[in-house]
C-alpha cells in the first residue's frame, strides 16, 4: 500500500474516532469546545465553538480554503489538514465500514466544491476515472452541460457497455438522464 493511501486511511480513521453529534441541519465532529461542523444544506465545513450560554456557534474564520480545486481545512486541536469532502463522508457515515477505506469520494455533478450529501458517493478509483471519461466524452461530442450529475457506477457501465460506440453511449446517457428527472 502506498504511503499516500496509508496517510489517507489514518486521517479517515482519526476523523471516525472523534465524537459525532447530529444537530439541526448537520453534524458536529470533534472533541472539546472547538470542533468542525458539516452543514447538510451547504456542504461546507466551518469551525464551531461551544459557549455555555449560547451553545454551538459557527466561528466566521474562513477555516475552509480552496486548494487544488477542493475545499481543505485543518482539524481544530491538532496539526492535521483534511479535505472537506472527506469530513462530509465521515459525517454521513460513508467511511464507517472498514471495507470502504480503499474507496475514493466522487462528486456526482463534477463540482469539486459541492459537498452536499446528494452529490457525494464512494467509488473505486477506476470508477472515478470512468466518471471523468464520461464527462470528457460528452464534452467532445458537444452534449455536455453544467449541472449534469452521474453516479460513478453508471459511468463505468456506460463506458464499458458502449465499447467505443458514441451513439450507444449517448442513448445510455439519455435514458439515465430521463430516469433521473432531467427531461
Amino acid at each position: 500500500m502506498s504511503s499516500i493511501k496509508e496517510a489517507f486511511i489514518e486521517k479517515i480513521k482519526y476523523l471516525r474516532s472523534l465524537e459525532r453529534t447530529i444537530v439541526g441541519n448537520g453534524v458536529i465532529i470533534g472533541n472539546g469546545d472547538t470542533r468542525i461542523y458539516y452543514d447538510f444544506i451547504t456542504g461546507r465545513v466551518p469551525t464551531v465553538i461551544y459557549n455555555r450560554t449560547w451553545g454551538w456557534k459557527i466561528r466566521n474564520d474562513n477555516s475552509e480554503h480552496i486548494e487544488k480545486g477542493y475545499f481543505r481545512r485543518s482539524v481544530p486541536g491538532i496539526n492535521m489538514k483534511v479535505l472537506s469532502h472527506h469530513v462530509a463522508c465521515v459525517a454521513l457515515g460513508l467511511f464507517d465500514d472498514d471495507n470502504n477505506l480503499g474507496l475514493v469520494v466522487n462528486h456526482k455533478n463534477y463540482n469539486k466544491l459541492d459537498n452536499r450529501p446528494h452529490n457525494l458517493e464512494l467509488c473505486t478509483p477506476r470508477e472515478n476515472r470512468y466518471h471523468e471519461e464520461l464527462r470528457r466524452t460528452l464534452i467532445k461530442h458537444g452534449v455536455w452541460r453544467d449541472g449534469l450529475a452521474f453516479e460513478a457506477k453508471f459511468a463505468r457501465q456506460a463506458i464499458l457497455e458502449s465499447k467505443g460506440d458514441t451513439l450507444t453511449l449517448l442513448r445510455m446517457v439519455d435514458n439515465y438522464l430521463r430516469s433521473h428527472g432531467y427531461f
